[in-house]
């Protein structure tokens, strides 16, 4: 009878890993500037989790990146690269020479395996994936981004899941830029003082720090004071540092709905 009590552990424990692994299994890239233009003096962000992970650590290295344009190539390179905590990374990359305006650019990642296609976008109109192309905007955002209010905690959510927990804690804040944006997000660990930093596609008033159940940017523990700060780029490469005390936050101290 304790041998097949045992028997049966063992198959429940294997059963929920497979069931962890068929919930996580794979992995995506994500592509910013989510529109269809790119200033002139812009720069593109390429993410990859999960099985992408490897593919997006050696973009601009490993595997070379272009935008191209007709027959004109326009080499990409590498000027900020982050890792988060749990199973993704990123690469900021900027054109070493200049992007004519009113011209359409496509992204291209050289000496990839075969069968992988690289970043794409999804077109919705025609629900297909499709490369990544952008036209270069005729006028370049030269005005720095500014805090209108600096953020604030606005709401924290914590669930458990089988394959682990999801955390976010949001913050709401006000910037005035005629520009897209991201936020740099340096997130310090209090007790272990690690430092993680990863620039965060947000809404206009919210940005949302944390994890999902398979993977995110920033992992967040219970009963642990986490400090942030926040350094604003827009799309052209305007960067408005953060400046003054790092903001303290914790992660939800129980379950949510």
């Amino acid at each position: 009878m304790k041998l097949f009590r045992f028997g049966i552990l063992i198959a429940t424990l294997l059963l929920s890993t497979i069931s962890c692994f068929a919930d996580c299994g794979g992995g995506s890239y994500s592509v910013w500037p989510k529109g269809k233009t790119l200033h002139p003096d812009g720069f593109i962000v390429i993410g990859a989790s999960g099985d992408k992970f490897e593919y997006g650590a050696g973009i601009g290295v490993k595997y070379p990146a272009y935008l191209i344009c007709d027959s004109v190539r326009v080499k990409l390179e590498v000027f900020e690269r982050h890792t988060g905590d749990y199973d993704m990374n990123q690469v900021l990359l900027k054109p070493v020479t200049p992007l004519k305006s009113g011209a359409i650019y496509e992204l291209r990642i050289d000496s990839l395996p075969l069968l992988e296609s690289g970043p794409q976008k999804y077109n919705y109109d025609l629900r297909r994936s499709e490369p990544c192309r952008w036209k270069i905007s005729e006028i370049n955002d030269t005005q720095a981004p500014v805090w209108t209010a600096k953020p604030h905690v606005a709401s924290k959510s914590y669930v458990q899941y089988g394959c682990g927990p999801e955390a976010h804690v949001n913050f709401k804040y006000q910037i005035a830029d005629s520009s897209a944006f991201l936020l740099r997000t340096t997130v310090t660990n209090s007790d272990t003082k690690k430092k993680t930093t990863y620039c965060l596609a947000a809404s206009d008033t919210l940005v949302s720090v944390g994890m999902y159940m398979c993977g995110g940017e920033f992992v967040l523990k219970r009963n642990v004071i986490y400090e942030v700060t926040f350094d604003i780029i827009d799309a052209s490469g305007n960067v408005t540092p953060w400046i003054g005390k790092p903001i303290l936050f914790t992660a939800a101290d129980k379950e949510t709905d």
